[in-house]
């Protein structure tokens, strides 16, 4: 660590040698590396007067009429016929140059995955595509215990209650309750938690295992629901109080801080990131004083929120996808009013 400072949300003023010895201008013809990204010039709008038209809406779900046949291969988006596509660059409608943009400080990054929300947001009760039998698979809501640290029975109590009310938010969602051909299981592994200054906070890793379906030894339940063997499980993490999950800020989508692909929510009075150098200039780090040991040692100072792929440009992702019902449930979520609820009103709000 070389002498980190705050660079976030409070700012610490630099000391007055520091201001003498380090100029805030940078010299004529130079770049500074640590200011403002530049500004590029606005790309050109898309053609969106030529789409493939919306057939009908049938039983909650929009059915589109398929991309014309062509030298272009059909993603898995296309031929779900649950988008609009430009016919211009073969993109569904809310992707592409039409995807938002990070907001706030650090922000003007492309949100790649934001016509899945979208479509999620707006057909919640969405079914499944033309023409594909479904089958439900089982849904096990029950939270797992799968790692052999436990912790004592006081803080277990406090950290299952706060894993019960995230868990609650995600079951209620009708396209992760339908789990179409996707087998669901949650799981959660508790931990300590030690910033590099030393305070150690207790926490745990919530994990949503979404399995999709196969044809290894399938069966039917009385519930009418389906179980298979699954080797292509795909994890939604949740995990409050996990330094090792903190990365580069790239502003702000649907007011939730953003890592990359990751959510952050934190309560911190703290930044979260301060400039590797005491002059205030240099990379943001995570801050190596980031937890309040003065809080009890149970409270959810950040939450970050993993739905573990990464949408390319190709938009190709088609929204009865399981990676794309784990992307909206995460961005879906009111993130800061459950981590609220789940500290109590004494506890500093989430941001």
């Amino acid at each position: 660590m070389k002498n980190a400072r705050p660079t976030s949300r409070r700012l610490v003023p630099l000391a007055a040698v520091s201001a003498l010895l380090v100029s805030p201008f940078p010299a004529q013809g130079q770049v500074d590396p640590y200011g403002p990204r530049p500004q590029t010039a606005p790309a050109p709008s898309r053609d969106l007067s030529r789409v493939t038209p919306l057939l009908r809406v049938e039983d909650g779900t929009p059915r589109y009429a398929l991309v014309p046949e062509g030298s272009l291969a059909r993603s898995d988006a296309m031929n779900s016929q649950m988008l609009a596509f430009s016919l211009q660059d073969f993109l569904p409608v809310d992707a592409g140059r039409n995807s938002p943009l990070t907001t706030g400080e650090h922000g003007g990054v492309p949100v790649a995955w934001h016509y899945l929300v979208k479509f999620w947001e707006q057909y919640p009760n969405a079914k499944d595509r033309p023409g594909h039998v479904e089958r439900l698979g089982e849904t096990n809501f029950e939270i797992v215990q799968s790692t052999p640290l436990t912790p004592p029975p006081a803080i277990k109590r406090v950290l299952d209650a706060q894993a019960e009310r995230l868990r609650d938010a995600i079951r209620a969602y009708p396209f992760i309750q339908r789990s179409a051909d996707v087998l669901t299981r949650v799981s959660i592994q508790y931990h300590r938690d030690k910033d590099p200054s030393g305070t150690e906070v207790w926490g745990y890793n919530l994990r949503f295992g979404f399995g999709p379906g196969g044809s290894i030894r399938p069966e039917r339940l009385p519930s009418g629901r389906w179980r298979w063997t699954s080797h292509d499980w795909l994890a939604l993490d949740i995990c409050s109080n996990c330094f090792s999950k903190l990365a580069a800020p790239s502003g702000r989508y649907r007011g939730v801080q953003t890592m990359g692909h990751l959510g952050l929510v934190d309560t911190l009075a703290a930044p979260v990131w301060v400039s590797e150098y005491r002059s205030g200039q240099g990379p943001l780090i995570p801050n190596p004083e980031l937890y309040d040991r003065a809080r009890p040692a149970t409270d959810i100072q950040i939450l970050t929120i993993d739905p573990r792929l990464l949408v390319g440009a190709a938009a190709a992702v088609g929204p009865d996808d399981h990676h794309a019902r784990a992307i909206a449930a995460a961005w879906l979520t009111d993130w800061k009013t459950l981590v609220n609820q789940a500290n109590g009103p004494a506890a500093p709000k989430a941001d």
